[in-house]
C-alpha cells in the first residue's frame, strides 16, 4: 500500500464502513442513509463513478479501462485497486473527531480484497464490512434471485432485461461471494474488524436501524 495512504490513516481516527452485497440489495441506498445520519461522514463515490472519472485521463490506464468496458469485461483488479486508492488520497480528514468513511461496492473480488483491505488492518481504528444479504436461509436461491431482478428492473439506470440482471447476479456469486466468505473468517480474528450480516429483505428503514445498531454508532440526528 502507498506509504502516503498509510501515514494519512495513522494520523486520524478512522471508522471505515464497507457496504457489500448482490446488485439490487440496496447498498447505494444504505450508503446515502448512513451519510445523511452522520453529517461529518465521507462517502466514497461508487467504483463505477471512479472508473468513469479515470477515463478523463489520457493515458494507458484510461485506455485499458475503456477497452475492458467496451468489450463488456471486468476491469482488471489491480487497476480497480489503484483507482480506488487514488481517490482515497483526495479525502480530507479531520484529526479532531472520529472520521466515518463509507465505501459502497468495493472490493468486489477476492483479489481486490487481498490487495487492499488486508493492508488497512494496521492503519485504521475500526474496519467494518456490512453484508446486505438477500440469500438468507429462510428463502430459496430462486426467490432471492427473482427479488433482486425485480429491484434492479425497477431502477431506470439499471439493466433493462431479466437476462442481464441474472448475469450480474451470477457474477456476484462467482466473484464476490468467495471474497465475503474469506472476509467473514478473517474479520473474526481481530478485535478492530467486524463482519456484519444484515438481511436485505426488510424495509430500507429497518435495514438502516439494524446496520446502525450493529455498528454501535450514535447519530446526532437520532438522539
Amino acid at each position: 500500500m502507498d506509504r502516503f495512504i498509510f501515514v494519512l490513516f495513522q494520523e486520524c481516527n478512522m471508522n471505515l464502513i464497507i457496504l457489500a452485497g448482490a446488485p439490487g440489495c440496496g447498498k447505494g441506498e444504505q450508503g446515502k442513509r448512513l451519510a445523511s445520519l452522520f453529517p461529518d461522514a465521507i462517502k466514497m463515490p461508487p467504483m463505477s463513478t471512479l472508473l468513469e472519472r479515470r477515463l478523463k485521463c489520457s493515458d494507458q490506464t484510461a485506455m485499458t479501462i475503456l477497452e475492458s468496458m467496451n468489450a463488456g469485461k471486468m476491469v482488471d483488479d489491480a487497476i480497480v485497486a489503484d483507482v480506488f486508492f487514488d481517490s482515497f488520497k483526495t479525502i480530507q480528514y479531520s484529526q479532531n473527531s472520529k472520521n466515518i468513511v463509507i465505501v459502497d461496492g468495493f472490493p468486489r473480488t477476492l483479489a481486490q480484497y487481498q490487495a487492499c483491505i488486508k493492508s488497512l488492518y494496521s492503519a485504521v481504528d475500526y474496519l467494518n464490512l456490512v453484508y446486505l444479504d438477500m440469500h438468507t436461509s429462510d428463502v430459496t436461491e430462486q426467490e432471492a434471485d427473482r427479488e433482486l431482478c425485480l429491484r434492479m428492473l425497477a431502477r431506470r439506470d439499471r439493466p433493462t432485461d431479466e437476462q442481464e440482471c441474472l448475469h450480474r447476479i451470477s457474477v456476484f456469486k462467482k466473484d464476490t461471494l468467495p471474497f465475503l466468505a474469506r472476509a467473514e473468517k478473517d474479520f473474526s480474528a481481530a478485535p478492530w474488524t467486524r463482519f456484519i450480516r444484515v438481511s436485505a429483505w426488510s424495509t430500507a428503514d429497518v435495514v438502516q436501524e439494524e446496520i446502525v445498531e450493529a455498528l454501535g454508532l450514535k447519530s446526532p440526528l437520532l438522539i
